[in-house]
This record gives structure tokens, sequence and C-alpha cells, in this order.
């Protein structure tokens, strides 16, 4: 479907749902959506969302946030839904369905079958039971009850009686309930929510994945690198029945854990690149603690936005010392974006293009920095005993009042510190920062934990509930919006807990399953634009640094040099990829994408060629070196690189190219099936198997 089409039959629906569209329109309509796919898609969710949200206006709910896609017409207002509220039900039948809303704990009748045209594969919204997409069959959704006419005042509806309404009675609103964090409460949330959006697509989820998949796949998500053969082999045999619970919390408490994400928020916050002035060791350090005692995420963002002195003295400083240049610019957008998933730094010269936010906003936001800054000076190095320039944060409460700017048309206005409506007083002896910390985190459902959430659900599922991740706004549909608002809940109530989050996500059904597609949910693809349904496990790319890491526990190499001499090819390798760029965020570009040319880059440099050249206490060494066959040897192989024994075709073709080395007869035996055996380590390590996390 083109943009036109889209933007054609958007403006037509706009004018059915108001019962305005004339006989004519409503033809066009259905010209579009019996010849599109994807004009079917957004023909039910644009009416499903309609019937929705007048059924709350009638009831007095409000409204779900962020409003989906196909809420971001020009013709979107509020009091459309709720006078459409008696026309939803029968503009959905002029055409190809009925519209359907289940409200919550209420079962429907029979599932209705609709006719459909011939689709290759199924999309969300037009399900495929029998998941071969053959011309003519019925297709079925669950049946929920119609929405029945709503009269509300002021509604383009007649009356249906004459008598005066009744005064409304008044009810006390129920207490709410508490929140429950502990994981099963919590994982039947997830389960529930993602199998009611399965039911609802007609989407059957993928098979479990088994153990050596699943193995490999938490050891990348949470120790940032693959497992060993050892912990592959002790998992395999652990036969208990939580052994996947309890292999979660073994993970959580190891250092590998706070190392890894540690290292992820550093790349995030101040970039991968060597070549900028920032401590990248400190804040580093600082980040693996927090992670490490579990601190709670609000402590660990705040003090990253109230850290004072240096990056030796405080590692936290190192982020605003890194931003606070151009007038705190940089530090205004990247704090937006990292800690609330909200894209701000266009707001600086102009109206957010698709929000309509303000200039005022952006400097609002800004104004919370401008009484710091970055002051120099000398101290001596210990190690080395040299003098050197070192920077500090230096915050002064005493400064008050508010930030210029120019607006649009070169006027010089005034901004006060100020997060969405909440204002602080911008007199002096009020520490700014502080009150941005304090502010981020108010409230039960405040946006610094909705955003964490959206990024760790990225982080484990490949994709978050929005796309992009960091850019969260009634502008972006959200694809879970109810178990986001109840994570977000959640989360809160844990007191921030990051390792509980992660307990809730690695625990949950979806999070067990293959990524192998099912019989029928090839059309959960996100990557072709469908909303995501996480009916099976999207396969992600590995990063540079679990890249690097992961080929170290394949092949033992650092066992056959220093670990300084590993840590410097490792930033050597990283600096090929990954280049400051002076923006309004002070980012970086790369140009690593996982592909196989760079990963084959990567193997033949001297770290890998160490590796499979079977040197004492590298893994090839070790495999050369115990008992067995060809065959025993190859399954060996495989299980250090990819976690898993080989197929019988792969076992097949592997031993015969082995054992082509041997009938050479050009070289001892011995010798010829070390080298073959160093080529199949090779061809492991080079596969796109083993560059990605599936």
């Amino acid at each position: 479907m083109t943009h036109d089409t889209r933007h054609r039959l958007l403006q037509l629906l706009d004018l059915l749902v108001d019962d305005q569209a004339t006989p004519e329109q409503i033809a066009q309509i259905e010209e579009l959506v019996l010849a599109d796919r994807d004009a079917q898609s957004l023909y039910f969710d644009y009416l499903c969302l309609h019937g929705n949200l007048a059924w709350d206006a009638a009831l007095g709910v409000a409204s779900p946030e962020p409003v989906p896609a196909v809420a971001q017409t020009a013709g979107w207002r509020r009091s459309r839904l709720v006078r459409a509220g008696a026309t939803v039900a029968s503009a959905a039948a002029v055409l190809l369905a009925v519209l359907l809303v289940r409200p919550a704990g209420v079962l429907g009748p029979a599932p209705v079958a609709i006719d459909t045209p011939n689709p290759k594969t199924n999309r969300p919204g037009t399900p495929d039971p029998a998941g071969d997409g053959s011309s003519g069959t019925a297709k079925v959704i669950p049946s929920v009850p119609m929405i029945p006419p709503i009269h509300i005042a002021g509604a383009n509806t007649p009356a249906t009686t004459s008598n005066p309404p009744s005064a409304p009675e008044t009810v006390s609103p129920p207490a709410t309930p508490a929140v429950r964090t502990d994981v099963v409460s919590v994982v039947g949330l997830i389960d529930t929510h993602l199998n009611a959006g399965w039911t609802l697509s007609g989407v059957t989820p993928s098979k479990r994945a088994d153990d050596a998949e699943w193995v490999r796949r938490v050891y990348l998500d949470i120790a940032g690198h693959i497992p060993d053969v050892a912990a592959v082999d002790a998992f395999l045999a652990d036969r208990r029945e939580d052994r996947r619970e309890r292999l979660v919390n073994e993970l959580l408490a190891g250092s590998d854990f706070a190392r890894h994400f540690a290292t992820q928020w550093t790349n995030l916050l101040v970039g991968r690149s060597s070549n900028k002035p920032v401590d990248r060791v400190s804040l580093a350090r600082f980040l693996r603690r927090q992670f490490h005692e579990n601190r709670p995420w609000s402590e660990t963002v705040g003090q990253l936005l109230t850290a004072e002195g240096t990056e030796q003295e405080n590692g936290a400083s190192a982020f605003l010392l890194a931003h606070l240049n151009n007038e705190a610019v940089p530090a205004t957008a990247i704090t937006s974006r990292l800690f609330l998933c909200t894209q701000m730094h266009c707001m600086q010269c102009h109206k957010h293009p698709t929000t309509g936010a303000s200039q005022d906003e952006f400097w609002g936001f800004n104004s919370f920095f401008q009484q710091t800054s970055v002051a120099e000076r000398d101290e001596v190095n210990p190690q080395t005993g040299q003098r050197q320039k070192v920077r500090a944060l230096v915050n002064d409460p005493s400064g008050s009042g508010p930030t210029f700017y120019e607006d649009l048309r070169g006027v010089v206005r005034v901004a006060y510190p100020k997060l969405e409506s909440h204002e602080v007083d911008s007199r002096a002896g009020v520490n700014r920062r502080q009150e941005l910390a304090r502010l981020l985190a108010d409230g039960d459902r405040p946006q610094l934990a909705r955003a964490m959430v959206n990024r760790m659900w990225n982080h484990f599922f490949g994709r978050g509930f929005t796309t992009p991740v960091d850019d969260m706004g009634p502008h972006t549909p959200v694809s879970h919006p109810e178990l986001l608002d109840e994570l977000t809940a959640a989360f809160v109530a844990s007191g921030y807990d990051v390792q509980q989050l992660i307990r809730w996500i690695c625990t949950s059904s979806a999070y067990q399953l293959t990524s192998e597609f099912g019989t029928d949910n090839q059309a959960d693809e996100p990557s072709e634009g469908v909303t995501p349904l996480f009916s099976r496990m999207y396969v992600k790319p590995l990063s540079a640094e679990q890249m690097f890491d992961s080929l170290l526990v394949a092949t033992n190499a650092h066992r056959s040099v220093s670990w300084n001499e590993v840590e410097t090819r490792r930033q050597a390798w990283l600096d090929q990829f990954y280049a400051a760029v002076d923006n309004d965020e002070n980012a970086e570009v790369s140009t690593f994408d996982g592909s196989f040319a760079q990963t084959l880059m990567m193997m033949n440099g001297d770290l890998i060629r160490q590796a499979v050249s079977g040197q004492p206490g590298t893994s090839l060494y070790e495999v050369l070196n115990e008992p067995g066959g060809e065959a025993e040897k190859i399954r060996r192989l495989c299980q250090t690189a990819l976690s898993r024994q080989p197929t019988p075709r792969e076992l097949s073709r592997l031993v015969e190219l082995v054992r082509k080395y041997r009938k050479e007869g050009r070289q001892p035996v011995e010798v010829a099936l070390n080298e073959g055996l160093s080529d199949v380590l090779w061809a492991y390590l080079n596969s796109s198997e083993f560059a990605v996390n599936h």
C-alpha cells in the first residue's frame, strides 16, 4: 500500500466513523480494502481503535497512551470518537468484517468466518488457521460481543426515549490493588497479554526452544558472550524442571552480567570511540558496581544526572562531562533520548515534526543543566608522578534565572526549568539537577520506568514495544500498550529492580520460544514493517563486544597472550568501526553491522589465527588431545562454537572433509587430522550462525 493510498483510506475512514461518508465513498473504501492486505490490516486496526475509544468515552475511561499509528491523521479528534459511538459497529459491517471488541474477562460466542483474498503469508488481523494461505478458505478470528449503540449527550445520534435522563449515581472508586512484583504473577501477566494477541491475530507461536538453543541465547543476553563447553555440558545434564529459572538467577549473580550491562550503557552514554576526552574506564566501573549491587535504576540515573567532581573521583561524572559542551544542548538531547526514550534534539530550533512539541519544552529541559559547568585543574597522576589536567563537574546552586533562546522568528525568548507540566523554582539555592532526578522518578508510572522497560524488552527480544525503541510518544504506535503499562507499574513497585525485570522477561513463555517459524506465524516478521507479536524469538546480530568476547570463549585464544594485549586488540578492533561525530548529541558513526564480510575480517586477525593454530591452552589444542575419532572431535568443536551438536548431515560432510586431508598422504596422519579439524573450527567461527543470537 502506497503512502497516498494509506492517506486516502484514512481520510475516508474518518468520514465513515463520523457518519458522513457517501455511498460512493463507502464503495471506494470497499475497493481499497479488498485490493490490498495492508489496507485490510489498517481497516481492522482503525475501526477497532475507534470502537474501543468510543466505548471508553461512553464509560468515562481515559484513552490508553500512546495512540496507535492509525491515529496519526490530521483529522484525529477525541470528540469524533465520542460522536461515533453508535456508528462504529454498523460501519464495520459494511465491508469485510464486524467490529469486534472484547471487554476484559468476557468470552465471545463461536468464531466468525470471514472470506478474504488469497494472501501468500498471513498478517495480523487476517488469520489463516490452515497456515497455507489457500484461496477461498474462511479466515477465522475469535468472535466477541458487538458494541451496543451508545447514546452520548451531544453526539449525532437520535435519542431512544423522550424521558429525561436520571441523575448519575455517585459511586466511590474502588481501592487500587497493590501491584504484584513476584515472578509468577508478572510472568503470568506477560503470558496472558501475549497469548491474547496471538489469539486475536490467529497466530500459533513457535515451539519451545531446546536447551542448547536457549542456553546460548540467555548467556549472550545476560552475560554478553556464549557459554563455554563446561557450562553447556552442565546445563544439558541438568534434568530439574526449573533449570532455566535457576540459570537466569545464576547469571544475574555473576560478574559477567554487571560487566556486560555496564559496557552496553557506557556505549550508550559516551559511545565506543576512544578518540573522545572521556574516562570510559571510570564510568564503566561505576556502572558495574550499580548493576552488580542491583541498585535501583532510578538511583543510577539520579547519580548520573547529579554527579559532581572529576571522573576519577566519581565515575558517574563522565556522562555529563562528555556532553556539557555547546550550551548543554547535547546533554539535553541525550538525557531525554536515553532515559526517557523521547527525541528532543529537533526541538532545539523548531517544533517537533509529529508531536508539535515546542522549542520552549527543549529549552525548559535544558535549563536544568545551566547551573553546571566544567572546570579544569592540575593534579598529579599517582601512577606516573606527572602533573596533568583533569576536568571536573562544578555545580553552582546560586545560579538562577531563565535560559535564553531564539525562536523561529529570531525573537529572543526565555525558558525556565520545566519537565512536562512540572515547573521548578528557578531562584538561587535550588539544585536544578537534583530536582530533575526527582521529577524523572515521580509517580507510579513515570516515563523513566516506561523507557527502561521498553529498552530491556528490546534487548531480550530484539524488538521493543515501540519502533524505534528510543522514540516513544503519541506519534509512535505501541505493540502491547496494556502490557507496557502494567510492566511499568510493576517495575516501579519493585523499586526499579533491574534484575527482577530481567527475571520477568527471561522466565516468560515467549522468551522460551525457538527462533524458527511455526506453521502459521511467518507473518510475525517486524523487519517487514508489521507490528511484532513476539510469537517466536527474533534473530539478533551480535554486538561488536559480544562477537569479540564470544570468540575468546569459543577459542580460549586469550590464554596464549596477556590480558592487556587482548584488551588492546579489542579496542583497536572496535576503533575500526566507530568514530565520534560533533552533532547535537556528541554521537558517533558506526560501520559495524555484524555482516559476514566484517566477521571474516575479524576471523583473519592475529587472535583467531592463534586460536585455530592449536597452540597449548586453546580450545582446539584441548580437543586435539582428547580421546575419540573424527566424529567425536567435530561434535566437540561444534558445541564449543555454537553450543549445539552437529546435525547428522553436517557431521557426515565434515567427517568426509577431515578424512580427505588424511587420504592425500602428503603429510603425517596426525598433522593432517589437526589441519582438518582446524579448518572445521575456522568454518564454524565464520558461519552466520555464530554471528547471531537466536
